[in-house]
C-alpha cells in the first residue's frame, strides 16, 4: 500500500505543478492578447497620422508651387504660364 500512496502523492504534486503551469500560461496568454490589442490600436493610429501628414505635405507642395508660379510670373511677365 505504501507504494500506491507514494505514487498517489507524487501524482497529486505533479498535478498541482501542471495546474500552476496552466494558470500561468492562461495569464500570459491574456497579457499577450492585451498587448496585441494595444499594438493593433497603435498601428491604426499611426496609419491615420501618416495619412494626415501625407495630406499636409501635399497641401504644402501645392501652396509652394503656387508661390513659385507667382514668382516666375513676376520675373517673366510676358510668359504664358497657363
Amino acid at each position: 500500500m505504501s507504494k500506491l500512496e507514494k505514487k498517489s502523492t507524487e501524482r497529486e504534486v505533479l498535478l498541482g505543478k501542471v495546474e500552476q503551469d496552466r494558470d500561468k500560461a492562461i495569464k500570459e496568454l491574456g497579457e499577450t492578447a492585451a498587448e496585441l490589442a494595444r499594438a493593433r490600436e497603435e498601428n491604426s493610429e499611426l496609419k491615420a497620422k501618416v495619412e494626415e501628414l501625407q495630406l499636409e505635405a501635399a497641401q504644402v507642395l501645392i501652396s509652394s508651387f503656387g508661390v513659385a508660379l507667382e514668382q516666375f510670373a513676376c520675373k517673366f511677365p510676358d510668359l504664358d504660364l497657363s
